[in-house]
């Protein structure tokens, strides 16, 4: 039998990466690289620009990196190897981030879940971990609902419908196109938190139908959203 090859990947997220950034090496490069004259010295991390400059200051990156692959996207760095020697790709990786210096001297965290540019990778590929963490964070978010909601104060039902879909649906979307192809135990977990939100909104209770809640609420079901997008925008 053919052996089988086995990946060990490394995630860096770099805190506040642009706020820390070499400002004067930035416009340097950006001078000499890409022909940018004067690109603006204060735009704080956050701002429209910022990713894009940070993304012009870590160009090149993957030149250092000589035994391994390396993915760049802003400040989320991810460095990977594969092979069939477990050993041999640890003391490669090892070595990379040593001399480079990207891990600081500090032990790296083990973990079979790692995230990744705000997704929750899982060894068994059903994406339920990232689901569940959006659904949880999901779930905090509608506290915002409950708090501006009441039958005789407060937001009325456009607003906080407005207010769900500006704050809430986002996050219950995120990555969409990635675990889509989760398992349908898994994705009523995002349908129970928009479900919780309809009965925010229309003040019906949960013996009310789960259709008729959503309906009432002038919300369409994720999957079928998800659907629609699909449909609508490229591949």
């Amino acid at each position: 039998m053919k052996p089988t090859n086995n990946t060990i990947t490394v995630s860096l997220d770099l805190t506040k990466g642009f706020d820390m950034a070499w400002k004067n090496k930035l416009l340097v490069k950006c001078h000499n690289e890409f022909n940018i004259r004067d690109p603006t010295r204060e735009d704080p991390q956050g701002s429209a620009l910022s990713r894009t400059l940070f993304s012009l200051f870590m160009a090149g990156m993957q030149k250092m990196i000589i035994s391994c692959n390396i993915g760049l996207f802003a400040d989320g760095v991810v460095i990977w190897k594969s092979d069939e020697d477990t050993t041999k790709i640890e003391n490669s990786t090892y070595v990379q981030l040593a001399t480079k210096d990207f891990s600081q001297r500090e032990l790296l965290e083990i973990t079979k879940s790692p995230t990744y540019l705000g997704f929750t990778l899982d060894t068994e590929i059903n994406f339920g971990k990232n689901i569940a963490k959006l659904a949880e964070k999901g779930r905090k978010r509608l506290q915002l609902l409950n708090l501006i909601s009441g039958r005789g104060w407060g937001a009325n039902s456009g607003n906080l419908t407005m207010t769900y879909i500006a704050l809430i649906r986002p996050v219950l979307e995120c990555g969409y196109q990635i675990y889509q192809v989760a398992s349908q135990t898994n994705l009523n977990k995002l349908e129970r938190v928009q479900l919780s939100a309809a009965q925010i909104i229309t003040g019906l209770r949960s013996c009310c139908a789960k259709a008729i809640v959503v309906f009432e609420a002038d919300l369409q079901p994720l999957t079928l959203r998800r659907q629609i997008l699909q449909d609508i925008l490229p591949n």
